[in-house]
């Protein structure tokens, strides 16, 4: 397996947000997570490379463990390589608007992995081609519509050279012709073999693409399976009434 959560606990203030989560993850698998808003899905993707530190149990990721109390400066060299090792995409692109989409893709490689400028930028160039955006390495962001914007964010995830990759609703923000763009991306990379932790409402890639379903509700994992068990005929009532309102 290449992440492991045991007994996971996540608090904001007085607010229990994830309660008891364990789950194992094995290479290649893509594990989708659905529920309703305010369950703990974003935040527990954010735990997976602790840019959300919690207050109970460990996750091991490719074997090295984050722990409760971990401290952002004093332990930075060991978090900062796990973090290589784990690609995000998120729901605003968060692609820096000064840089244009081939500086946006090499400045983690550059800077992060001290990759030369060179290397850098063939492999950049490869992955621009990989998702037909190599005619827009030297534009700039606000000139891309938003499914272009997204998979630029996922390419310059790639570039690293994650071992795992984790998509926080990375269509949410797009309209549906936009979101067929970025959710073929993915389904590549499932393809490949890519290890994928994706939260997502769209239901019909989900059945088609993941290999698991996770289903949080109230900070906690009330149901997990193959898709269509989970679709068809989910055990627990809560996923059923959740179910009910979104579109297969």
């Amino acid at each position: 397996m290449v992440i492991k959560v045991s007994g996971l606990n996540k608090y904001f203030g007085g607010h229990h947000v994830l309660k008891d989560i364990s789950i194992a993850i094995n290479g290649g698998e893509v594990v989708s997570i659905i529920g309703p808003s305010g369950s703990g899905k974003s935040t527990f993707l954010r735990c997976i490379n602790y840019l959300e530190p919690f207050e109970g149990g460990e996750i091991n990721v490719l074997g090295s463990v984050l722990k409760p109390k971990m401290h952002e400066k004093k332990d930075e060299p060991y978090i900062r390589d796990i973090r290589t090792k784990v690609g995000m995409v998120f729901q605003s692109f968060n692609l820096f608007p000064h840089m244009n989409v081939l500086e946006n893709i090499i400045e983690a490689p550059c800077h992060v992995l001290k990759k030369p400028r060179e290397e850098a930028e063939g492999k950049a160039m490869e992955l621009l081609k990989k998702i037909d955006l190599a005619d827009k390495a030297f534009s700039y962001p606000y000139t891309l519509s938003g499914g272009q914007k997204q998979r630029v964010a996922i390419a310059r995830a790639l570039a690293m050279e994650p071992e795992i990759m984790l998509f926080d609703e990375p269509t949410s923000s797009l309209d549906p012709e936009l979101a067929v763009e970025v959710l073929e991306t993915i389904k590549n990379l499932a393809i490949e073999g890519k290890t994928m932790v994706i939260v997502t409402h769209q239901i019909a890639f989900v059945r088609h693409v993941c290999h698991k379903v996770l289903v949080f509700n109230e900070g906690r994992i009330i149901e997990q399976g193959d898709p269509d068990q989970v679709f068809i005929n989910p055990c627990n009532q809560r996923t059923a009434t959740f179910l009910m309102h979104l579109k297969f």
